[in-house]
């Protein structure tokens, strides 16, 4: 059962992009909802009780958008999942501004007072519907949860992901059940209109864990029983499309949210993402409609990758953040000077924000020191770097910069500057030797050097960019620094795409066109 819990919005969204060839990430073994070591963002202990409480191992599973599945989906049936187990082909995603909260196996019955006051409605999970597949005793089932007992911001999300389906012939159908407010739980059916040739994933999105009340903080999200219907491509299929025509070698990442007030009732939002060279525009369908105050839609945004992969249609489609966001200088009157005689001094926005382009003037502390600027690939495809930062895992036509080896130590270091608030610089890494080291340094004004983050040696997967953050307190800064140490000959270290957001992580210095 897909419930959409009242006070918090589900979203539902599929991406297409190919996969870069050689990336992949081990086979499916244990549950695939356990969540990441990087970042075990999820509340284990969700106070809604849970008899069984949520699954508990040592084996982590996560992913990373971008990064190929293996093997790929070759029958719908195969994305089939009501037990949430290791057969279960669908899994958290990982990544900074992706998604902060994780989803878990549940077992066993929730309080039913929570259950009624978040939901109005005390049907439970796996209880029998109008599905054949569903059963009464399915209530002693598995499901999928992501909770919280704490009051998130409204972007707080939790996003669960498909195995790659490599190609799909017409439609498909992915069917769930849903229950709003005072409504009974409803089979939903949404369409998936033919993608053609092209690799995609599918996302369901819970978010806006916004619910207050005396009895419950934050909110939840439950998924039971997905089941995708669609005709997937045989060989001889396969082997006459021609997938270089589509040029989609990376897939956008789910980019940050444009929210409204961070306490306010929100709309699930239904989206696809798909790419294609030539119509920038949205077709929308309605894939369910008539149950206040919930609207679920279907959109395609037609166009380059600079579209955003989620897109709530009930807000004005003007105010969409894109994912490839546009950075201008702050104006004058957006200035965050805390000292009148600093004007030497540049304010955070100056300092910090860039794409490393060379016209951008926050280019020079790359070109000013031995680190370089550089656009496309660099080095060998083992052990260089393949692309800038503006889409995961990379893309071959941007910039960055970057350093080579040998190196004993190398900094990449910003200007000084001011900051009046407490606000967090974003930034993205690409490190692929496994011997070097990568820190990120803060320099506060008469304080010692802080590391606040360093790079783990060895990943999964090192061979793409990683987005990381730092929490900026409010003060006069000397700079921040990016230290490389012991890189080898013929190896790489990159950076890119640092940009600037503020306590409910909305743009600090920049908008979206």
């Amino acid at each position: 059962m897909y419930s959409i819990w009242k006070r918090k919005s589900i979203g539902f969204a599929y991406n297409v992009g190919s996969s870069e060839p050689g990336l992949s990430r081990p086979a499916v073994t244990n549950n695939n909802l356990f969540p990441s070591s990087v970042r075990a963002r999820g509340e284990k202990n969700t106070h809604f009780g849970i008899t069984n409480g949520v699954a508990k191992s040592n084996k982590e599973m996560s992913v990373s958008l971008g990064v190929a599945s293996s093997p790929s989906i070759l029958d719908s049936s195969e994305l089939n999942c009501s037990e949430f187990d290791e057969k279960c082909r669908w899994r958290n995603v990982d990544g900074m501004f992706v998604d902060e909260l994780d989803w878990y196996q549940g077992s066993g019955e929730l309080d039913q007072t929570r259950l009624a006051v978040a939901t109005a409605t005390n049907v439970l999970p796996g209880v029998s519907i109008s599905f054949s597949s569903f059963s009464s005793s399915d209530s002693d089932g598995q499901y999928a949860i992501a909770a919280t007992d704490m009051i998130q911001f409204p972007t707080i999300k939790a996003v669960l992901v498909s195995d790659k389906i490599s190609c799909q012939i017409g439609d498909g159908e992915i069917r769930f059940i849903q229950a709003i407010e005072k409504n009974d739980p409803g089979p939903v059916f949404i369409n998936i209109p033919d993608q053609g040739p092209v690799p995609f994933q599918i996302y369901i999105i819970a978010d806006h864990f916004t619910f207050n009340s005396e009895n419950l903080k934050g909110g939840f999200a439950i998924i039971d029983s997905i089941e995708y219907y669609a005709r997937m491509c045989n060989s001889e299929e396969k082997s006459s499309f021609d997938y270089n025509q589509k040029g989609a070698d990376s897939i956008p990442l789910i980019p940050l949210a444009e929210s409204k007030d961070e306490f306010e009732d929100s709309s699930a939002h239904v989206t696809v993402k798909r790419e294609s060279e030539f119509d920038s525009s949205f077709e929308t369908l309605h894939a369910f409609g008539g149950v206040p105050p919930m609207n679920f839609q279907l959109g395609i945004p037609k166009g380059s990758g600079e579209t955003t992969g989620i897109v709530d249609f009930n807000s004005n489609p003007e105010l969409l953040m894109n994912s490839m966001i546009k950075l201008r200088q702050p104006k004058s009157q957006e200035t965050n000077d805390i000292m009148e005689d600093s004007d030497s001094v540049s304010t955070v926005c100056e300092s910090i924000v860039c794409s490393f382009n060379e016209s951008e003037t926050c280019s020079n502390m790359a070109l000013q020191s031995d680190w370089s600027i550089g656009t496309g690939p660099v080095g060998n495809p083992l052990t260089g770097i393949k692309g800038d930062a503006s889409l995961l895992p990379f893309n071959e036509n941007g910039s960055y910069a970057y350093i080579h080896g040998p190196q004993m130590k190398s900094r990449l270091q910003t200007p000084s500057f001011n900051v009046d608030k407490a606000v967090t610089i974003v930034f993205s890494y690409y490190k692929a030797d496994k011997a070097s080291q990568f820190q990120a340094i803060l320099k506060k004004a008469n304080k010692e050097e802080v590391i606040a983050y360093e790079a783990p040696k060895l990943t999964r997967n090192s061979r793409r960019w990683f987005r990381e953050s730092l929490n900026i307190s409010p003060g006069k800064y000397d700079y921040i620094a990016f230290e490389v140490s012991n890189l080898r000959p013929n190896h790489y270290v990159g950076v890119d795409e640092m940009f600037v957001v503020d306590d409910r992580r909305k743009s600090f210095c920049f908008h979206s066109h």
